[in-house]
């Protein structure tokens, strides 16, 4: 179509318009074919074709929009606000280095603009960079302090660097900017993890009170306390609500916070039901293999030889404790325990030594291939030293400083040749009542967690990854904890929490739910209880929906546990054959 003159170009921005209408709205297909129609359209116009790009974008053709306004610049260079739109084009496409690279220089020709700020921000917070994400949406914040957009995501960046007071401030400040449900529930949040939970529940009422519909804040609530009878009004009202036409996020948000109401209530079978539905309306597609791949080539980069040969490179410091192990097995408990220590601080879950991994490891990690690139001791040290300044934002003069990301069980390797010096405590629960525990969780980063099969191999892999580990590494270097014996023995087996820590004896670490740090985890209602021993067998309660579970973790069962099976009426087959770590499949890699 050759549309040069004015008329048609006034006529093209009316069917464009039109067409972005149309795409918002839902109706993908007549949009299309205008699209369709006038993707090729040779107008010069840059108001014509900055509406082509929007409507490439809504439709989801990224590439083309990265071509449309690169044109636009091309033709209109004095138009820097198209940088932006490209950014997005080139996001959305996957390519952010060049996304950023746009935002960057559109801050140079307009640094007093808020909107590169507020984007680069999102696009560091979305890539788990916190401290960058603070930093740029912050400044956004600075320029334009009533623009409310940039302040969810800087509260909850500021949460993770353990940063609550400002996070708090900034959370009310939204509040008070545009009381919708998003913030209240942020607000909510961070009342939450403060140990605030009267305030907390206040907010998430009041969200609720705001967005009727609005899910999350219905699992909050039901993550604050233990229901009793009391509260079946409130749970019929959350059960209406699933009468409305939701979005799936939304259902299944509030049918795991149905689902914990019940199992308090100890309405098995009810609360089993919400469960999986909470999880299979958000199970994606096929199972996520990413840990199977990077493992498979993790062992020949972290193999028996090349530790050996680079021991004792890393650094000297003594201050990390990482704590690993499943979701759910009780790393918050053993985090609080020891921060409970006056010579140590928590510093929740660090995702830096993943960061540190990608950036050592980029094809192992990325492509699921093998990188030769050999390490050596100045690699070491300066990503230690990175390591540490991001640590010491817990805590600039704690003698320990626990890291509890569960699945740096992955990498013990890499964290005991940056700090062979450091303690590694490994926590391990009944595996019932984890693999059970992480489908009772409304888990959005944990992939696994939506299916007990899938949880059930990913189990036996976690396994075998720590069995590796102890074969390779030297003797002592994992400390192992039971859950249930500290639960069911606090006073027998805090003392040697506290000495895996490396840390003297201290009477008050008994009392370790007294102490008032942020907690930023599902577990945070739990952590600031006394040890209680509910917890422990949890899955007797469900034991009729465990059979195939339990058939494919036989092999970590102890006989009490078959045993109980057995009496319940569910059959086993025989134990697995156990093997070296090479002998494992993961599931067939999809298409």
């Amino acid at each position: 179509m050759s549309l040069t003159d004015n008329h048609d170009d006034k006529q093209v921005l009316l069917l464009l318009n039109n067409a972005i209408q149309q795409s918002q709205a839902g109706e993908t297909q007549s949009a299309q074919a205008t699209y369709n129609k006038l993707q090729h359209c040779n107008s010069e116009n840059a108001q014509v074709l900055a509406c082509l790009g929007m409507l490439a974008l809504t439709l989801g053709h990224a590439t083309d929009a990265i071509h449309i306004f690169q044109r636009i610049l091309n033709l209109h260079p004095e138009q820097t606000i198209h940088h932006y739109s490209l950014a997005i084009a080139y996001y959305n496409a996957g390519k952010t280095e060049q996304a950023e690279q746009s935002l960057q220089k559109l801050i140079q020709l307009t640094p007093d603009d808020p909107a590169p700020y507020a984007r680069l921000g999102l696009i560091k917070y979305n890539a788990g960079y916190d401290k960058q994400a603070v930093e740029y949406l912050s400044k956004a914040v600075t320029l334009n302090p009533n623009d409310v957009t940039p302040y969810f995501e800087l509260v909850i960046a500021l949460r993770n660097l353990n940063q609550h007071e400002q996070a708090l401030q900034l959370a009310k400040r939204a509040v008070q900017l545009k009381p919708d449900a998003a913030n209240l529930a942020n607000l909510g949040r961070t009342w939450f993890e403060l140990g605030e939970l009267a305030e907390a529940e206040k907010c998430f009422h009041q969200a609720i009170e705001a967005n009727p519909l609005y899910g999350i804040s219905y699992y909050d609530l039901s993550n604050l306390r233990k229901y009793t009878e009391a509260d079946t009004g409130f749970i019929n009202r959350t059960e209406a609500a699933l009468l409305h036409n939701l979005p799936a996020l939304e259902q299944s948000h509030i049918h795991f916070a149905l689902g914990k109401m019940h199992d308090d209530l100890g309405n098995w079978d009810t609360a089993f039901h919400h469960y999986k539905l909470g999880n299979t309306l958000t199970k994606p597609a096929c199972e996520p293999q990413e840990a199977y791949r990077y493992f498979k080539h993790a062992r020949k980069i972290y193999s028996s030889k090349r530790l050996q040969a680079l021991q004792g490179h890393g650094s000297d410091s003594e201050t990390p404790v990482f704590v690993v192990g499943m979701p759910r097995s009780g790393t918050t408990l053993i985090e609080q325990i020891i921060a409970s220590h006056p010579q140590a601080a928590g510093a929740g879950e660090l995702p830096t030594i993943a960061d540190i991994d990608r950036q050592l490891h980029p094809k192992a990690n990325l492509e699921g291939q093998h990188g030769d690139t050999p390490l050596d001791a100045g690699d070491l040290l300066q990503q230690a030293d990175i390591y540490m300044q991001r640590l010491r934002e817990a805590s600039t003069s704690a003698l320990r400083i626990v890291d509890k990301m569960p699945a740096n069980f992955l990498r013990l390797g890499l964290i005991h040749l940056l700090f062979p010096k450091a303690r590694i405590i490994h926590i391990e629960r009944d595996p019932l009542d984890t693999c059970l525990s992480c489908y009772f969780q409304a888990f959005r980063h944990v992939g696994m967690s939506y299916d007990l099969e899938w949880i059930a191999r990913y189990y036996n892999f976690y396994r075998k990854v720590m069995d590796y580990w102890q074969q390779v590494l030297p003797t002592s270097t994992i400390r192992t904890v039971s859950y249930d014996d500290l639960v069911r023995y606090p006073a027998d087996n805090i003392p040697a929490v506290i000495d895996a820590a490396g840390l003297p004896w201290r009477e008050d670490c008994l009392a370790f739910h007294n102490n008032t740090r942020t907690i930023s985890t599902t577990s945070i209602w739990q952590a600031r209880q006394p040890i209680y021993t509910s917890s422990s067998k949890r899955w007797h309660s469900y034991a009729k929906y465990l059979g195939p579970l339990a058939t494919s973790i036989r092999q970590h069962l102890d006989e009490d546990a078959v045993s109980y099976l057995k009496d319940a009426g569910i059959k086993l087959r025989k134990p697995w054959k156990t093997g070296l770590l090479s002998r494992i499949k993961p599931p067939p890699i999809s298409p």
